[in-house]
């Protein structure tokens, strides 16, 4: 299950879709509203600090893409069980489905 929702978000390789933000910066209340949108929904744990280490996500097409500031929002951390930042969590319609962490 973790590879098909890989596949259906891609990187993509088109340049106009590179050049457009689609990140969506959220609040930690707002998980809840968000992870309900149709598809696949990709949200980043993330934060200032370790903005270096970020994950590529504004390239990722045919998903809803979201960012929370962890700095902001604490909870996220451990309502998720992160260890490691970036951290990224992956909805299907409205599912919890995995995370992936930074190393």
């Amino acid at each position: 299950m973790k590879y098909l929702l890989l596949a259906l978000c891609l990187f993509s390789t088109n340049l106009l879709a590179q050049e457009e933000e689609k990140i969506t910066y959220i609040g930690y209340e707002e998980i809840e509203d968000v992870m309900y949108d149709e598809g696949v929904v990709v949200i980043e744990l993330w934060a200032i600090w370790n903005d270096d280490n970020s994950f590529e996500i504004s390239e990722l097409y045919d998903c809803s893409v979201y960012r929370i500031d962890v700095d902001e929002y604490p909870l996220a951390i451990e309502e998720y069980e992160v260890m490691a930042l970036p951290a990224v969590l992956y909805f299907l319609d409205g599912e919890y489905q995995f995370k992936i962490e930074a190393d």
